[in-house]
């Protein structure tokens, strides 16, 4: 019974997607629109990221306070709190990867692309 559900739902599912195909509009991609692509994924990210960290670090910093001096308890704030710094220097660290891929393909002019403007 799941084998016959689960090809009903594929062929829904790609059915409308085959039809629809000839109808799409065409797109010129260049490398100036797709760093603009990675340029707003980028910002995007990075925003919902930055609420994530604060939050965190928010709430371990509450489970540190309210450890009571269990060590189970400080250790996984800790934990927490240090998870969270990896984060803010991924997150952080994304001009650098973006314009070290920049160079690495081969953009003559990565300045147009950074800083990235969200």
């Amino acid at each position: 019974m799941k084998h016959i559900k689960r090809t009903i739902f594929s062929i829904v599912a790609v059915v409308p997607s085959i039809v629809m195909a000839e109808t799409l509009p065409e797109y010129n991609l260049t490398i100036q629109s797709i760093f603009a692509i990675i340029n707003g994924l980028v910002c995007w990210m990075a925003r919902i990221s930055y609420v994530l960290m604060v939050i965190m670090l928010v709430f371990y910093g509450i489970m540190y306070f309210f450890s009571e001096g269990e060590m189970g308890k400080i250790v996984k704030a800790k934990d927490g709190v240090k998870w969270a710094a990896v984060g803010i220097l991924v997150t952080l660290g994304a001009y650098t990867i973006i314009a070290t891929i920049a160079n690495a393909v081969g953009v003559p002019d990565v300045s147009k692309f950074l800083p990235l403007s969200c």
